[in-house]
């Protein structure tokens, strides 16, 4: 079984009972070059964001693909968390940031039922296992960023034993410690080896509920994953509020470009030694050195393979 599909096994055994016990996969003929579309997710009940609009639908996600998207090529992923009712039209910035990366992008849309700190990170768990049922992803190259209140999914994501299904953080305009006391440190650090990057607002002064600025309390957050040992970095937008600006693009693009050779690389040599070691089984060593070689072939490694050396 693959690793984040046994953190939200009861999740979608729970769901898929409700809908028939069909487990939810994408239809093949939307999952094209370039696509862009938004999928009902009945099952998680009614969109609290169409619901602020007034709008009675079911729970939708939005994917993007890369242009140069193949089916039978694993594509990393980048899971994105929704600010304010769960802004899931946020993952069109991601389509930008990237420029030519060729991740493949989703973001879900929160219950009206749930207060969504308590269900938006398990939505983003069963939107992956959506995506891993319906295309090839590298679930080594599973990305989790959000937004302002999806932020808080995200550092939710960190605590639990959700975060093994992640290979990185990406925290923006919110997080932890926007509630906690002053002088707060989190006792439960980001696994060991997965990177975090918190992007702020120089301007971002509205006070959290703890009375502290937010961009304060971002600061404040980054210091205690620097404590705990956490690769953690941080990009101020100078002159910016509570919002992600174009300007951080290229700073990001750079993080994510220094990230990913680790992770590539480490999944590269990981299916090329499964290969040796199956060599009297022809089939599952055609399939792993298919995986290593499909890497060879995107832009992504081939820019990560330059910043390496």
């Amino acid at each position: 079984m693959k690793p984040f599909s046994v953190a939200i096994l009861a999740l979608t055994l729970a769901l898929t009972a409700c809908h028939g016990g069909e487990l939810t996969k994408i239809p093949s003929e939307k999952m094209k070059p370039g696509a862009d579309f938004y999928f009902d997710l009945p099952e998680l009940g009614m969109s609290s964001r169409l619901a602020s609009k007034n709008e009675r639908k079911p729970v939708q996600m939005r994917v993007i693909l890369p242009t140069n998207y193949r089916a039978d090529k694993p594509h990393p992923v980048i899971v994105h968390e929704g600010g304010g009712q769960g802004w899931i039209d946020e993952i069109a910035g991601w389509k930008d940031c990237l420029n030519g990366l060729n991740f493949i992008l989703f973001s879900v849309d929160y219950s009206d039922e749930l207060k969504f700190r308590d269900q938006d990170f398990k939505h983003a768990l069963y939107g992956l296992d959506v995506i891993d049922r319906s295309t090839a992803i590298d679930r080594g190259a599973v990305f989790v960023s959000g937004i302002s209140s999806g932020s808080y999914g995200v550092t939710a994501f960190y605590r639990g034993k959700e975060a093994n299904a992640f290979s990185g953080f990406i925290i923006m305009i919110g997080g932890d410690l926007m509630t906690g006391p002053p002088g707060y440190v989190d006792p439960a650090p980001v696994p060991k080896g997965r990177p975090v990057l918190q992007v702020a607002g120089e301007k971002d002064l509205d006070k959290a509920s703890n009375g502290v600025e937010r961009v304060v309390a971002q600061q404040r957050l980054h210091e205690v994953l620097l404590k705990n040992g956490v690769d953690a970095e941080f990009i101020m937008q100078p002159g910016a509020g509570h919002e992600w600006k174009a300007d951080s693009y290229p700073a990001i693009r750079d993080w994510i470009y220094r990230k990913l050779p680790g992770v590539e690389m480490a999944r590269m040599n990981l299916y090329s030694r499964l290969a040796d070691k199956t060599a009297l089984d022809w089939r599952k060593k055609w399939y792993y050195q298919r995986l290593a070689e499909s890497w060879l072939e995107t832009p992504t490694s081939a820019k990560a393979r330059q910043v390496a050396k």
